[in-house]
């Protein structure tokens, strides 16, 4: 019984149908179809430039990395020159 009353108020039907209405939606027409590939499209060449942009400043930002580890490098290997030599003591 208490099924019955359940589907014969409809509410449970109407939600199943809402569900389903949401779930499969039915395919856009064919003009709405070429619309949305040419956005698709469209968004593909903006990502990929956004990409290519951001491939570019990784690249210099490890440029720069190297640069200055280098640069490190070097002046940690000149005050170790000076520290033997014994002038060292003014840089304390």
């Amino acid at each position: 019984m208490k099924i019955r009353r359940r589907f014969a108020s409809g509410g449970a039907i109407t939600r199943l149908l809402d569900f389903l209405k949401s779930r499969f939606l039915p395919a856009p027409p064919d003009d709405d179809a070429a619309d949305a590939l040419q956005k698709v499209a469209h968004d593909k060449e903006a990502l990929v430039g956004q990409i290519a942009e951001r491939d570019q400043k990784i690249t210099r930002l490890q440029r720069e990395i190297t640069d200055k580890t280098e640069r490190l490098g070097r002046l940690a290997k000149e005050m170790g020159e000076l520290k033997a030599k014994g002038l060292g003591k003014i840089f304390r």
